[in-house]
């Protein structure tokens, strides 16, 4: 049995495998929109089956009716209830098998989602603690190559090691610290990772940003800035934002649907007929009429559609919900990445500095005979992979930009005005 334990980012206690499951299956955002889906398919059987049911319905009627011929106008007035029951419809009974067989295959969807997020989130899961492991391994590295160095100084103070030595053991720390800050990202990213498919709505700020963030380095990267400007922007998030509000309005229908219709009609007529005089003037009628109906059962498909309605928002609801908390990790996944690149940046210029001292060192005791070729061989090679990994580490940079860009929803005009126009406050 594995015990997850994460005191920032998940929860101050234990989380077992079986618990996770049991929160993925509750929280998870997407397992939610695919419940309320078929929450809906189901609602649209009961409506199917409404067709079927008997209709029951009050009618009220209040007309004027003037005559011209009698000189007289009339007030009449109708009520009624009407019943309706079908007793065959190919069509009805077609449609009620469809929207079963559409359930169906809508409880299967959620099912399917359900088992694919939990696959997830198992995989995060142990992702977990494997970069846990992974970052608690590199602090090590990084403990002992430090202390290894310390005794490297001590020994080229005394003349017991060169200064090659000495370079070589502050080029591993070096490379070492640079792996320990990927270990640091991969483990934060893994944690919000997780956090997200668990489906919690509350990230720790903390496990954004490393300890050493530098915001003069990079003074357009603030979390709250960028957060604040991708939900303006993001397109998709305003397109569910509109569909809420076509949500919100059918919802409101929905709920109105009890309520009585007011109808309003009216008429005159007149014809002119020169060859029979008298019928022009019998033609002057004009009618008006006021008509209520008042739905009293309509086989239940008032209350599905009322149902269906609110479903339908409360799915919206949790997919701006899961967008939301998307956008947050994408951000945040860009920030840390932004960061780790420029501080790799700097660790790469100060290795290929080292890098060619040391080859310059090499090749000057080579010229003495002091050293072999193979140690000017594998100096030139370090120095080659000092360069790869300032070359990579510029790369990282602009693709963690572009991230960054990606995420606030700008293109790459807008994300230059923006970042121009956030660096002068």
């Amino acid at each position: 049995m594995f015990f997850l334990f994460l005191s920032s980012g998940l929860y101050a206690s234990e989380l077992s495998f079986s618990q996770t499951i049991q929160e993925v299956s509750q929280n998870n955002k997407e397992v939610q929109i695919a419940y309320f889906k078929m929450q809906q398919a189901k609602e649209k059987v009961n409506s199917a089956w409404s067709a079927v049911l008997p209709s029951l319905s009050f009618q009220g009627n209040y007309s004027k009716l003037h005559s011209y011929v009698y000189q007289r106008t009339y007030d009449i007035y109708t009520t009624g209830i009407s019943l309706s029951q079908i007793v065959f419809s190919q069509e009805v009974f077609a449609a009620l098998k469809a929207a079963d067989l559409a359930y169906k295959m809508v409880y299967q969807e959620y099912v399917a989602v359900k088992q694919a997020q939990i696959y997830k989130t198992i995989k995060a899961f142990y992702g977990v603690l494997k970069a846990e492991k992974l970052q608690a391994l590199a602090y090590q590295s990084v403990d002992v190559l430090a202390g290894h160095k310390r005794q490297i100084d001590e020994m080229y103070k005394v003349g017991l090691v060169t200064r090659l030595d000495k370079l070589n053991a502050e080029v591993s720390l070096r490379a070492m610290k640079t792996n320990l800050l990927n270990a640091q990202k991969y483990y934060k990213m893994a944690v919000l990772q997780f956090n997200y498919l668990l489906g919690k709505e509350k990230q720790n700020d903390g496990v954004f940003l490393l300890d050493d963030y530098k915001k003069d380095n990079a003074v357009f990267y603030d979390t709250n800035y960028a957060l604040e400007t991708a939900l303006k922007t993001r397109a998709d998030l305003q397109i569910l934002n509109i569909l809420e509000a076509l949500a919100d309005i059918n919802l409101e229908v929905a709920n109105n649907a009890r309520w009585p219709s007011l109808y309003f009609s009216g008429s005159y007529g007149y014809m002119d007929n020169q060859s029979f005089k008298f019928l022009a003037d019998a033609n002057k009628d004009w009618s008006m009429a006021l008509t209520m109906t008042l739905p009293i059962y309509q086989g239940g498909s008032l209350d599905s559609k009322k149902v269906d309605a609110g479903l339908n928002k409360k799915q919206i609801e949790v997919q701006i919900a899961s967008l939301k908390e998307g956008i947050k990790v994408q951000i945040a996944e860009a920030l840390l990445s932004i960061d780790i690149a420029q501080q790799g940046i700097k660790d790469a210029q100060i290795g290929v500095r080292l890098a060619q001292q040391s080859l310059s060192e090499t090749e000057e005791k080579f010229k003495l005979g002091a050293v072999t070729s193979q140690e000017v061989l594998n100096a030139e090679l370090a120095l080659r992979q000092a360069e790869t990994n300032f070359i990579n580490a510029q790369f990282d940079d602009i693709l963690a930009n572009f991230k960054l860009k990606q995420a606030m929803g700008l293109d790459d005009f807008e994300f230059e005005t923006q970042k121009n126009k956030y660096a002068k406050k």
